[in-house]
């Protein structure tokens, strides 16, 4: 089923011949995000829904990249209006569900966060999020293949419709404040010739033409300063791993690779050099004078398996003493066995407590890797 028609004004109303629809998917969204396009479906009282957002379907997850998004309830129409359309609202006595149409992108529902997309928006590769078509100072939406909404019905299914039907009431239409009588599609009128402009009533300031993506972010190092208190996108290799005052706490290691790693897969460039700083403290008491600290990166291909790179080489972090390790890290042709690599990984490692287990705990902030040929000067030394 295909649909188009007005948007902005109150919304439109889904009425079928069979009834309430069981399961549907809304697809092949075309709705500018400044517009307030509601959608209304009847279903029979006491109905609860599952409705999600769905990227298309060789979306990833991870811990920054989302593949669906789940709505959630809200108490009234108005709220559904207003939202970042990943809400909707029932109405137990009339049996209206309403949702928000809206657009996002096909590859993805949020990084990792949902929210009501713009044509200003890049994702983290500087390409535009959502599809368009621009010419001349004119901006369409293009359909995001794939990507939709999908509304499941909790009722007694008979084939793809509800068992019990939806109560049919002229409430549906009585969509203007009383004393007020509808006009045309978004406005409501009384007899003083006082209006309400529903059209106007827009939740975001109309989108701006963007000429071409931003530049892709030099920084292949993605929440390097854990500011929101979030260990992802590092793992935690036989370690545990915890934010602790805006910094990356390192505890409970087993080996002396132990420690955190960060998938640098598909963001590095093989020759190209950047400039790679960390903070690095050591903060128990007993320490020794100074403890010796390598950065490395492991990359891996089928035949060869893993080989390794320094970043940087023995360093000496003295005890209890935030440390600045920086070095210029250059990941040349010559330096590399096979190009190819099917993932590449940057870690830590120390040496063994004293020569042997446990190993030291440490903590790390402020990590960042940025091609030099676009270094931020400010963003290093923040």
């Amino acid at each position: 089923m295909s649909n188009s028609g007005l948007a902005g004004g109150f919304g439109w109303l889904l009425s079928l011949d069979g009834g309430a629809p069981h399961t549907m998917e809304i697809s092949e969204i075309e709705v500018m995000p400044n517009t307030p396009l509601l959608l209304s479906i009847a279903y029979p009282p006491g109905t609860s829904f599952n409705i999600k957002a769905k990227a298309a379907y060789w979306c990833y997850e991870s811990c920054t990249r989302s593949c669906e998004e789940a709505f959630t309830p809200v108490d009234t129409i108005q709220e559904v209006r207003y939202s970042e359309g990943n809400v909707y609202h029932f109405d137990d006595a009339t049996g209206l569900l309403t949702i928000r149409v809206i657009m996002f992108p096909y590859s993805h529902t949020g990084e990792p966060d949902w929210k009501l997309y713009n044509f200003d928006d890049v994702d983290s590769d500087g390409d535009f999020e959502l599809a368009r078509f621009e010419r001349n100072g004119v901006l369409l939406p293009k359909k995001a293949y794939s990507a939709h909404i999908e509304i499941a019905a909790d009722c007694t299914r008979d084939g793809a419709y509800c068992s019990e039907a939806p109560p049919v009431t002229s409430v549906y239409d009585d969509v203007c404040d009383p004393g007020f009588t509808q006009v045309s599609y978004d406005r409501c009128c009384d007899a003083s010739n006082n209006c309400q402009d529903m059209g106007l009533l827009v939740p975001t300031m109309t989108p701006t033409v963007t000429p071409s993506p931003t530049a892709r972010d030099p920084d292949l190092i993605q929440n390097g300063d854990f500011e929101n208190g979030v260990v992802c996108p590092w793992q935690n290799i036989a370690c545990r791993l915890a934010v602790v005052s805006g910094a990356m706490s390192v505890t409970e290691r087993t080996n002396t690779w132990s420690g955190p790693r960060i998938d640098l897969t598909n963001r590095i460039e093989v020759g190209s050099s950047y400039d790679f700083q960390a903070e690095v403290t050591f903060p128990d008491a007993d320490l020794e004078n100074s403890i010796s600290v390598k950065i490395r990166v492991d990359y891996n291909d089928n035949s060869l398996g893993s080989s390794y790179l320094w970043v940087t080489g023995n360093s000496a972090v003295p005890k209890n003493q935030k440390t600045t390790l920086a070095s210029k890290f250059e990941l040349s042709e010559s330096k590399l066995k096979s190009l190819d690599i099917e993932s590449i990984a940057l870690y830590f490692e120390t040496p063994p407590l004293n020569g042997q287990s446990p190993l030291w705990n440490f903590v790390v902030d402020n990590i960042a890797m940025v091609d030099d040929n676009s270094v931020d000067i400010e963003r290093m030394l923040r």
